[in-house]
């Protein structure tokens, strides 16, 4: 067995250096992520009563590791690539796990880290004497040899690359012999330990199926819990109904000494702190539910009604986030955070469904926990679904005092090309308007500022996309991006228009070197600071 994992990890090993070494992040990511999902299954236990889990979670981490080639965006991929992780090394514990699981949502979440840690613990094994004996290997002599090789490999290995760091002569000296040889060998080495590691896990502890004991004071707990939230809340909602979702005027506000505030602002404040408190309620609610079923007593009726009503209380909380985001959405369209926050929003708003499912009808187990893996990917599936960046850039443009921000619209990634031909023509007419002017106001130097910057943003952006997929360069098919790929067709389609840029650039620099230094003193370029906040 252990030969086997040795030679199953050297082959992953020696494709990585082949097809995958020193290229960018891309499809290569995603046929990498595959390969691991084979080799998972390949060092699977040899009884193990898992097989249709491990193999389901083997396709789900493989599939976000190829919607990580869709969307362009850094945020998308970072969740894309999380979820594939998480999603393969569950996988790799229920392909070597011979027990029955408990399906509790604790436990499934801590998976990884069990993976991990028990992962150490096989790559430990190596180094026992018992541990080859159930190899063909013949003699103490061969196993000690094997042995020490596994020792004196890494080491030799970890001992060159620190002295040739620390002598620039000895550095020269082993340049001309191992070029390029160093860094190869450590990335090989920490993966080819890795998947020993993971190849030599077991996992010999015995779920517990049968329900646990729990103190016979858990009732008090959570009715005490449970009940000072709720009371908290009641007293916020009330505020909500009277302030959010019915027409109050500013005087109002002023009377309760809110003077900073106009209407608008108020209400459009608070979206992500009630994320935070609808999160931190949605965990209570799973603490209650993971003992309300054991429960004895007349208290056990209690925290029934009391679970039940913090979980309408939260939905009330994510209906004034809602609310919020709306109304901030119409007078200042969109951001990352705000569209991330609203799939967030999302996630939480279906757990509270199943909540009260649970609380009122008492599912069983295993129902509950599949709801709640089926609702977390659904919602990881819409974050891709949804081109969030594309969103912002042409529906729900950032504004700020009635200024599309462009510069912002810059900064997103080529999901968002389609607001970058607008972002040229808003530069072209700003450079016209004020190539004329005599005398330049801090506010139209604030504008150029903006102007330069979102324009050598976007020259990057394009430069880059132009020298990645140009097929004269040769394209490098391990780092191929479809939302990239898509930008990149667009931007030579019309690249006479993108070639504007440098002159563009040239023409606001020529204006701004007429800027007086008194004017560039009084240029406050953060105009978000500046109330009221209208359209």
């Amino acid at each position: 067995m252990i030969i086997r994992i040795i030679a199953l990890s050297a082959t992953f090993v020696l494709l990585y250096n082949m097809l995958f070494f020193h290229t960018q992040p891309g499809l290569g990511t995603a046929l990498l992520f595959l390969l691991l999902n084979l080799y998972f299954f390949t060092v699977k236990g040899s009884n193990t009563k898992n097989l249709p889990i491990a193999v389901l979670a083997s396709v789900i981490g493989t599939v976000f590791a190829f919607l990580f080639i869709v969307r362009a965006s850094g945020v998308v991929q970072f969740i894309d690539i999380v979820a594939g992780i998480f999603f393969s090394l569950v996988a790799l514990y229920f392909y070597k796990y011979h027990g029955q699981f408990s399906f509790q949502i604790a436990r499934f979440v801590s998976l990884p880290f069990v993976v991990i840690a028990h992962s150490i613990g096989g790559f430990l094994k190596l180094f026992r004497a018992d541990s080859w004996s159930e190899t063909p290997l013949e003699g103490k002599g061969t196993v000690s040899l094997i042995r020490g090789l596994i020792i004196a490999i890494p080491t030799f290995a970890v001992l060159l690359f620190l002295l040739i760091q620390a002598d620039p002569i000895f550095n020269k000296l082993t340049q001309n012999i191992f070029s390029g040889i160093g860094e190869r060998t450590v990335k090989s080495l920490i993966i080819f330990l890795a998947l020993l590691g993971f190849g030599l896990a077991t996992y010999k502890l015995q779920e517990q199926t049968s329900e646990e004991r729990i103190a016979e004071g858990k009732s008090h707990e959570l009715v005490v819990i449970t009940g000072s939230v709720i009371a908290l809340f009641a007293a916020f909602i009330l505020v909500q109904f009277r302030y959010l979702f019915s027409s109050v005027g500013e005087r109002e506000l002023a009377e309760l000494g809110i003077n900073s505030l106009t209407y608008s602002e108020y209400v459009r404040k608070g979206f992500f702190e009630l994320l935070v408190a609808s999160s931190v309620a949605c965990g209570l609610l799973l603490y209650v539910l993971r003992y309300f079923k054991q429960l004895r007593g007349k208290l056990a009726v209690v925290v029934h009604l009391f679970g039940t009503i913090l979980t309408i209380e939260t939905g009330f909380l994510l209906l004034s986030a809602v609310k919020r985001l709306l109304l901030y959405a119409d007078a200042h369209g969109l951001t990352r955070a705000r569209i991330f926050g609203f799939v967030f929003l999302i996630w939480l708003g279906i757990l509270l469904i199943i909540f009260l499912v649970q609380l009122l009808q008492r599912v069983k187990q295993q129902w509950f926990f599949g709801s709640i893996v089926a609702a977390t990917l659904f919602v990881l599936m819409l974050v891709n679904i949804i081109n969030v960046d594309g969103l912002i850039a042409t529906s729900y443009k950032p504004t700020v005092n009635g200024e599309v921000d462009y510069y912002y619209l810059a900064n997103l990634s080529a999901d968002g090309e389609q607001s970058w031909q607008s972002a040229i023509e808003d530069s072209i007419e700003t450079v016209s308007r004020l190539e004329g002017v005599a005398s330049i106001s801090s506010e139209q130097n604030r504008q150029l500022y903006y102007r330069s910057f979102t324009l050598r943003k976007l020259q990057e952006k394009i430069s880059y996309l132009l020298h990645k997929y140009d097929t004269k360069e040769g394209m490098n098919w391990q780092a191929f991006n479809i939302s990239e790929y898509l930008a990149y067709k667009k931007i030579t389609a019309n690249l006479s228009f993108y070639e504007q840029i440098p002159a563009l650039l040239n023409k606001i620099s020529a204006i701004e070197s007429r800027v007086s230094p008194e004017v560039i003193r009084n240029t406050r370029l953060d105009r978000s600071t500046q109330p009221p906040l209208i359209r």
